[in-house]
């Protein structure tokens, strides 16, 4: 059986340069990656706060992600798509300590609580 160019299961070969490229890049992203996980565990240590243990958590689980992913065999072009993937992607760079609320603070912790426990599910999913 003969794979199309337009099959996604056909096997592309990928000169040593290329793989090298792609392995640099997973190493590169693991350890940025690691990093957050290192911030947010320094703030859970430093704040006993629940939510920046999780965060430090699925920040983990996302090295192992970046490390051990594999070549795409099939990418979107659609600009939404790629403008989702970026937001996601760098939206927690946007956090930063505000001022605390006293009567909404319960709410957002629950919030930030039940977010974080979502997302890091969602991440040990992939």
């Amino acid at each position: 059986m003969t794979h199309s160019s337009t099959d996604p299961t056909a096997r592309k070969f990928i000169s040593p340069a290329a793989r090298l490229q792609f392995v640099a890049s997973n190493i590169l992203l693991g350890v940025l990656f690691a990093f957050f996980a290192y911030a947010a565990f320094l703030s859970w240590r430093n704040t006993g706060h629940i939510q920046s243990l999780i965060l430090a958590f699925q920040e983990l689980l996302i090295v192992g992600l970046a490390i051990t992913r594999h070549h795409s065999i099939v990418e979107s072009r659609s600009i939404w798509d790629w403008g989702v993937a970026l937001l996601g992607t760098a939206a927690p760079l946007l956090q930063r300590p505000g001022l605390a609320l006293p009567g909404l603070e319960p709410i957002g912790l629950g919030l930030q609580i039940i977010g974080a426990v979502l997302a890091t599910i969602a991440v040990g999913s992939l």
